[in-house]
């Protein structure tokens, strides 16, 4: 495990200095290394992506429980010092790519199985590769990541608090997550503002919901959250619906929703039923 001054006497031989706006921090806590790797419950047929290999402190333990590792590392001084210290490993590949731009699915054996995603997001870009990840999530078993706590509180969020948004609903509806342990923020060198959680989201084989329309159910979910203050028959007769308020008083009605409610307090089911209620009249009226 590497030490404050272990990293510090690194960072000096290569000249590199961790930078704030990208959240580079690096872990130095040694029992909270053991926790994620426990908590991923790895085996010898298990093929990885880490995303923010950095200097590879839990690279290494990764690479030697796993069939293939693929190491994501966007910064080029991290990227090489992987090469120079992991490059022995036959079973890891090292990738410097920003992740956002690596071409997933991406084909991990011959059989095509599923891998599993560990990594330490940085704070300001994880809600991009999370909704990447889930986006892109056909090759993918698993998520195992280190977020923001605040983050982490959003997306296992329930209904009815101010912490339950649009992005909860999307992470919710394709995979089933899980906060695992808390990390405070003393456990990283260099120290971030905020402390964080290990999280798993299990990949689910079906949506959590059925619904004709995905794309009428999260235009659905998003248009209402957006004007979250608005009611949903106010918002939804302001979206690109072309539904009077007369008309949307009948589908709420029928979808069993209260049309003086907020989005805040409607469930993953409850979107559903209201979309496929949409869905329904829309057809029926030839509206579309």
């Amino acid at each position: 495990m590497l030490t404050i001054s272990k990293l510090r006497k690194i960072f000096c031989q290569k000249k590199f200095y961790p930078k704030k706006k990208l959240g580079q921090s690096f872990l130095i806590d040694g029992n909270i290394q053991k926790k994620i790797l426990q908590s991923c419950e790895l085996s010898r047929d298990d093929t990885i992506l880490e995303i923010g290999a950095g200097l590879g402190q839990l690279t290494e333990d990764l690479t030697r429980k796993v069939k293939k590792a693929y190491a994501v590392e966007k910064d080029k001084v991290l990227s090489q010092w992987l090469r120079e210290n992991l490059g022995s490993f036959k079973n890891l590949e090292i990738i410097e790519r920003d992740i956002l731009e690596f071409p997933l699915p991406f084909k991990t054996s011959p059989l095509n199985l599923k891998f599993k995603v560990i990594g330490n997001l940085p704070y300001y870009i994880a809600t991009p590769i999370l909704t990447r990840l889930i986006e892109d999530r056909r090759t993918i078993d698993s998520i195992y990541v280190t977020l923001q706590k605040e983050l982490a509180q959003r997306i296992i969020a329930a209904p009815g608090g101010k912490e339950y948004s649009a992005f909860t609903v999307f992470v919710n509806y394709y995979t089933c997550p899980k906060i695992l342990f808390p990390i405070k923020r003393t456990c990283f060198y260099p120290q971030p503002e905020v402390d964080s959680c290990f999280m798993k989201l299990e990949v689910l084989s079906n949506p959590r919901v059925k619904v004709k329309s995905e794309e009428l159910f999260f235009y659905t979910v998003r248009s209402t959250f957006q004007k979250r203050r608005k009611t949903l028959l106010n918002s939804l007769a302001k979206g690109r619906l072309n539904l009077s308020k007369k008309t949307l008083l009948n589908i709420l009605e029928e979808a069993q929703i209260e049309p003086q409610s907020r989005p805040e307090i409607l469930s993953i089911m409850d979107f559903a039923r209201l979309t496929q209620t949409i869905d329904r009249h829309i057809a029926h009226n030839g509206l579309l």
